[in-house]
């Protein structure tokens, strides 16, 4: 098996799609009322974070998505 394949093969079976976006029904962490300052995101990882300057940006070990 040459290098290229592989490669192809740990691709092929390393990657996976992201898991669907499913509307959350989690609290907010004590403190934080949503919609009061804040936006909901949730990461891929299904860990959802609520900060007053989040604004969509990437967070370190996974990205993220706006459920709005």
């Amino acid at each position: 098996m040459s290098w290229l394949s592989a490669t192809a093969v740990f691709l092929t079976v390393g990657l996976h799609a992201p898991p669907a976006a499913v509307p959350s029904t989690a609290a907010a962490p004590d403190g934080v009322i949503p919609g009061e300052g804040t936006s909901p995101y949730i990461l891929d990882t299904g860990v959802e974070v609520y900060h007053t300057n989040f604004a969509g940006r990437a967070v370190k070990g996974g990205t993220a998505r706006s459920q709005k």
